[in-house]
């Protein structure tokens, strides 16, 4: 997989994922978001652009990649995590 960026900004945010939504914002000039989510993890995962989405589904663990539109990135996205990831982080790298 190549990912390119004219700005490559290699932000990285670890987060241990509450139950509920989860707000991340997106480093200004992000072309992608690499999410890594933590091994062990048993809690369903959705991705949301808002509150009121009801989401689709996507991995427990392992690797999601979002490539946003060279339009823009948003200025966060929303990961709903049916538990609290206790003790697990969830890694995701902007590029």
């Amino acid at each position: 997989m190549t990912i390119t960026s004219a700005t490559a900004i290699g932000a990285v945010t670890d987060v241990v994922l509450a139950a509920g939504d989860n707000t991340i914002t997106v480093p200004s000039g992000a072309s992608a978001a690499i999410i890594q989510f933590g091994a062990g993890s048993t809690s369903v995962k959705k991705l949301k652009g808002a509150g009121a989405d009801t989401g689709i589904t996507v991995t427990k663990i392992g690797t999601c990649v979002l490539h946003f539109d060279a339009a823009g990135a948003p200025a966060n996205f929303i990961i709903n995590s049916s538990a609290l990831d206790t003790g697990i982080t969830t890694e995701i790298t902007f590029v």
